[in-house]
This record gives C-alpha cells, sequence and structure tokens, in this order.
C-alpha cells in the first residue's frame, strides 16, 4: 500500500513539472449566469430628477455590467439641465454632460449628443468591470421635470457573494 502511495506521489509530481499546472489551480471556472435587471426611472424635479447624484446599481464584489439606456419619454426641464452617467468614482465615466433636451423618446441615451435611434452594439452599450463601485446618474445645474429613462443591465458575479441590485434613482452619493 505505501508503494502505491509513493508511486501515486511521483506521478503527480512528475505530472506537474510537465504540465506546470496542480489539480488544485484548475483553469475551468463555473460562472453564473448574467441576471437582466430593468430600471424605468421617471424625472420628477424633487427626487429622480433633482440636482444630485441618483444610484441606479449598488454593486457588491467582483461584477461584468452591461448596460443600454433607453430614453421612453423625452426629458424635460424648467431650466438648463444637464444630465451624466458614471460610477461612485466619477460621475461622467460612461457619459458626459448631456443637455436634457437632447435626450428623446424612442432613442437610445450614448454620447454627450444625447440619443438616436439606431447605433451599433459596440457604440450602444457600456460594458465595465467594477469591484463594489456603485453606478448612477448625475443632474446638474437644473432639475428634471419629466420624461423616461430605461436602464437594462446585466450582471454577471465574477466571485461567491457578488451581486447587484437596483437601486431606485433616489438622490444621494452614489
Amino acid at each position: 500500500m505505501i508503494k502505491f502511495i509513493i508511486v501515486a506521489i511521483t506521478i503527480l509530481f512528475i505530472g506537474i513539472a510537465f504540465v506546470g499546472e496542480s489539480p488544485a489551480r484548475n483553469q475551468w471556472q463555473w460562472v453564473q449566469e448574467s441576471e437582466k435587471i430593468t430600471i424605468a426611472i421617471t424625472m420628477a424635479a424633487s427626487t429622480t430628477g433633482s440636482v444630485a447624484e441618483h444610484e441606479i446599481l449598488s454593486i457588491t464584489g467582483l461584477c461584468d455590467v452591461r448596460i443600454i439606456i433607453e430614453c421612453n419619454t423625452t426629458l424635460t426641464s424648467g431650466g438648463a439641465a444637464t444630465i451624466q452617467i458614471g460610477d461612485g468614482r466619477s460621475t461622467v465615466s460612461l457619459i458626459g454632460a448631456t443637455v436634457f433636451s437632447t435626450i428623446t423618446g424612442g432613442g437610445i441615451w450614448n454620447t454627450t449628443s444625447g440619443t438616436v435611434t439606431t447605433a451599433t452594439t459596440s457604440t450602444s452599450e457600456f460594458n465595465l468591470r467594477t469591484n463594489g463601485i456603485d453606478i448612477g446618474y448625475e443632474i446638474v445645474t437644473a432639475s428634471i421635470t419629466g420624461g423616461v429613462l430605461v436602464f437594462h443591465i446585466w450582471v454577471t458575479p465574477l466571485e461567491d457573494d457578488a451581486s447587484g441590485v437596483a437601486g431606485s434613482g433616489v438622490a444621494g452619493t452614489i
């Protein structure tokens, strides 16, 4: 029995020497399927449209995130409002300041130029990897008083206990 164990250990070490990997360092890993989260934000001057940062997705752990931003109803404002999309480090990391009136119903918001009706997938969606950094929008200068933005978000956790949870768009720090 002892000879058998010695032979097995010898074969294991020879295999590691020639292959370069131990069985414990298997390169294949199971990745959880993406969860789709749809967040519809109806802009209102005193809450979701107020001049402030607004969280739309709270991230825990390491996740891949894909976002498409659709405008269902044209944004309105009583002033010269701008809106931008980003994360907890920079609220302009995805889309910089965009004049509210260029974000129109039936379009995809993907640049500071406003919405487009058709775009390639490489320009109409945002793909990012984040480790606990939340995602949101910031309204600057004046409140946005109306309109609806729909955030189509897919979250793929890359580690145990990682997740993405929908935010409500209520004012607060991203």
